[in-house]
Parts: structure tokens; C-alpha cells; sequence
């Protein structure tokens, strides 16, 4: 699927509507770069993209700061009790209190078949009774899904680990460049989202394992996590020998140093 076209409303640095128009991008190229100047909402976008398939609650929108400060998902929404993080609502648009306001983002998608679906989320006016979810739809050629069963789509159609390979902040680049060579294969893995590609791999791993278990015979399904739990005492045996091991390592290296 392709972004054709994106409203933000009052989100992070957006205030009131601002319509993006991404239809005019080459299909042979479908690599948007978003260019800019600090402070003319390049991250602003990102966050919205990622507050829209992800919702509040996924790390990448509660995690702030340099060292990551884990906050909850109102924090998140509607910031800190000490204004330190001011949230993805925007600052100017809740103060204005204005009962007509709302907080939230809204993207049109083109498929290759040539049918298209627009996905939003919507917070507000009020901001006493938010919820995480807050008003997801999806519109789609026939119908209209809302509630558990657009969160269905969402989850089919981009899974949280996939969103950030698609929708990536290309600041990162800078910590790769910047960063030491024993640091530099970590920041790769990060920079090409192979974190991400790799957690999807595993997710898709699990599931087709569990779907083939849940069509064995129960007798079988017993075996499988006998035969597991004795794994897990074997690995967890063998870690307590390479720990022994290690400290006898370290008994040896200290008495021939005092030697010398």
C-alpha cells in the first residue's frame, strides 16, 4: 500500500488541520524523504504515523528522552503533571479548550489493485475520558470497520513490528555515523530496521509453530513440552557451569597477577 494523502490534527507539533499531499510521488520510487530544518515538523509526522498504526501504547510513543523515560500511555497523549514532555495532543490547541477540538490523524492508502482505504484515529474534544484506542476507523470500498475490527485490520495489515521499517527516522543515520566501531553493527541493525524485520521474522515464527501444534494430538502436544521444560533445565544447568567456570577463570587470572 501507498500514502496518498495525510491530516494531521492538533498533533505534537501540528496545530488545527494540516493536509499533506503525497499522491504526486513516483510509483517507480517508493521511497518519500522528508526534508526540512529543525523544528518544521519532520518528527512531528513521523510520531503521528506511528501514533496512528501503533496506538499510544507501543514503546516508540512512551519512551522519551535520552535516556528513555517509560511513561504511561496518558503521559504519552496528553503529557506530564510537570510540562517536562508535553505529549502528542498539542500544548496550544489544549489550551484553548475549545469543545470543537479534536487530536488526531487520518491517512488515505492506495492498493495495487487501485482501491484505496483510509485509516484514522481521533481523540477528543473531551480529555477526561480518553481511552488508548481512542476512535479508530477504517474505511474501506464496501465497508466501514470500527472498534476490535479495525484493530484487526491494522494488526493484519501492519504489524507493530513492520511500522517502524516502513515509517523510519532517518536521524538515526547520524548515531551510525557518529557511533564507535564496536557500537557500529548495532546501529546498522537499527538504521536498516533489521531489529524490527528480524522481531516480525520471529512473531511470524511462533505463530506457525502454535498453529501446528494446535493440530497434533494432545499426546504428542504433552511430549513437545516435556521435551521443552527438559531443555530449559539443561540451558539453565550449562549457564550455571559457564558462570562457575568463569569465576574459576577469574580466581586463576587474579592469583597470577598477584605472582607477579
Amino acid at each position: 500500500m501507498k500514502i496518498q494523502h495525510v491530516t494531521i490534527e492538533n498533533l505534537f507539533a501540528y496545530y488545527k488541520k494540516c493536509e499533506i499531499d503525497l499522491s504526486v510521488a513516483d510509483p517507480k520510487k517508493p521511497i518519500v524523504v522528508l526534508l526540512g530544518r529543525n523544528g518544521q515538523g519532520k518528527t512531528s509526522f513521523l510520531k503521528s504515523l506511528w501514533l496512528l498504526f501503533l496506538g499510544p501504547e507501543h514503546r516508540l510513543l512512551k519512551e522519551v528522552g535520552y535516556r528513555a523515560h517509560n511513561l504511561g500511555w496518558r503521559q504519552a497523549l496528553r503529557g506530564t503533571d510537570d510540562e517536562l514532555y508535553p505529549g502528542a495532543f498539542n500544548t496550544r490547541a489544549r489550551r484553548d479548550n475549545s469543545k470543537s477540538a479534536r487530536f488526531g490523524i487520518t491517512v488515505k492508502l492506495l492498493d495495487e489493485d487501485g482501491t484505496t482505504a483510509v485509516i484514522s484515529r481521533y481523540w477528543g474534544p473531551s480529555l477526561n475520558n480518553i481511552d488508548p484506542t481512542g476512535d479508530l476507523k477504517v474505511q474501506l470500498s464496501n465497508e466501514t470497520l470500527t472498534g476490535e475490527d479495525a484493530q484487526r485490520y491494522l494488526l493484519r495489515y501492519f504489524p507493530p513490528a513492520a511500522v517502524p521499517y516502513f515509517f523510519f527516522d532517518g536521524e538515526q543515520i547520524q548515531e551510525f555515523a557518529e557511533s564507535h566501531d564496536t557500537g557500529r553493527t548495532e546501529q546498522i541493525e537499527v538504521v536498516l530496521g533489521l531489529r524490527h524485520v528480524i522481531h516480525f521474522d520471529d512473531e511470524l515464527d511462533d505463530i506457525s509453530k502454535k498453529y501446528g501444534r494446535a493440530n497434533l494430538q494432545k499426546k504428542v502436544q504433552s511430549e513437545i513440552k516435556e521435551s521443552e521444560s527438559k531443555i530449559g533445565s539443561v540451558d539453565a544447568k550449562i549457564q550455571q557451569k559457564q558462570t562457575s567456570l568463569d569465576e574459576v577463570q577469574y580466581d586463576l587470572f587474579l592469583v597470577s597477577s598477584l605472582r607477579f
